[in-house]
Order: structure tokens, then sequence, then C-alpha cells
């Protein structure tokens, strides 16, 4: 199969576009076309992996394209921060400049894209622990308590605490409760029997008293 060495570079592609447009915003018809020289053309700008960025991040997603300079500006969103658990999008401005070939970035603003999550402070794991010891004593059903035989109870962090949607949230959440329960287990008339990373309770059992000897 023969390649066609006349082909034109997809940088070149760019720069007769940027000449044939002129300065200003581009039109929402050409977009489209725009993005897919960009995703032909990336590769080959210095500059272009910035913040982990690829060709494949930028189609659809571009936002205020426009000529400035010479250069193919335009903003988009970045989700990284979201998959950590942050409410918040990274607004990214990027300027390409074809024929330097030859790309730069930086962060122009955030964007929030989820309702920011009720807190979660120590004082609500605690408060939480203490309400689940109380259920316990009541032997109470509860869809986040599995009884056993033996009388010890399996709790799921899930089903009785609010984890969140994100890897970060949740991770965090469920260390901040067995910290609570581990400082609070105490004062309860329960004790924590090991069982992996899951917790498992079970009845203290009452302190064994000395033998009283009676005098006659």
């Amino acid at each position: 199969m023969k390649t066609n060495t006349n082909e034109e570079s997809p940088l070149n592609k760019m720069i007769r576009m940027i000449t044939a447009h002129g300065e200003g915003p581009v039109p929402e018809d050409n977009i489209s076309s725009f993005e897919s020289i960009f995703y032909d053309a990336w590769p080959l700008l210095d500059g272009s992996d910035s913040e982990g960025m690829n060709p494949d991040k930028i189609l659809g997603r571009t936002e205020n394209l426009c000529i400035e300079d010479g250069r193919v500006c335009f903003d988009i969103e970045r989700h990284g921060a979201l998959v950590m658990g942050s409410a918040y999008a990274e607004i990214q401005w990027w300027a390409v400049d074809p024929w330097k070939q030859m790309a730069m970035t930086s962060c122009s603003g955030k964007r929030r894209i989820h309702p920011i999550a009720k807190s979660f402070k120590m004082s609500d794991a605690v408060a939480a622990a203490l309400d689940l010891y109380g259920r316990l004593d009541a032997h109470e059903e509860h869809p986040a308590i599995a009884w056993n035989k033996d009388g010890s109870a399996m709790l799921t962090i899930k089903s009785w605490i609010d984890l969140g949607d994100y890897k970060l949230t949740r991770e965090t959440r469920s260390k901040r409760f067995k910290s609570a329960v581990i400082d609070t287990i105490e004062s309860s008339s329960w004790k924590l029997i090991p069982c992996g990373t899951r917790l498992k309770f079970g009845p203290r059992e009452a302190a064994q008293l000395p033998d009283v000897v009676m005098g006659s």
C-alpha cells in the first residue's frame, strides 16, 4: 500500500484555517472542524501533554474557541478533581500556536458541577457511633446491622452513614467513623471483634468479680 507523501500535515491545515478565519470568535458551525484538526495535530505540539491533556479529551468539549494573535485559544472543563471528590471542575485555558508547533495552558477558574456534600465531622462520626451502640443494646433490626446467632453483629458502614459519591470522600468518612468507634467503644456495652477491615461487634462480657471468702 502506497503512502500519499503529498498529504497536507495537520499543522498546515490548522495554519490554513486560522488564516482563512481571521481574528475573533470561531462560529459554532466551524468548531467541530477546528476540533478535528486539533485531534490530528495535538501529538505534534510541544506542551500538548501538560496537565494530562490528550486529543481524546478535546472533541466536543472546547468552549470560547477563538483566534487571538494568530493562535487558536479555547477553554475546556477538566474533571480530575471531580474524580477525587471535589464538587468543582477546573477550567483550563489553552492556546495553540501551529507556527511554533506548541501548546500552552493555564488554569482560568473553577466551575461547580455537583452540590457540595453535607459535612461529616468527627463530632458527627461520634454521634453515629453512639447511636449505633444504643440500637445494638436494643437488639434493633436495621438494614445496616446483620445479627448473628451468637449475639454478635456485623455493620455495613455504607448503610449506616452517608459515605458520599466519590472515592476520596468515602475513604475519609469511613476512616473517621471507624476512628470514632474505636474512641468510644469503651463507654458502651460492646466490644470490637477482629474481622479484617469490617466492623463486627460482640457483647462485652461482664467483669469477673473475685471470689469473696465470708468469715464465720
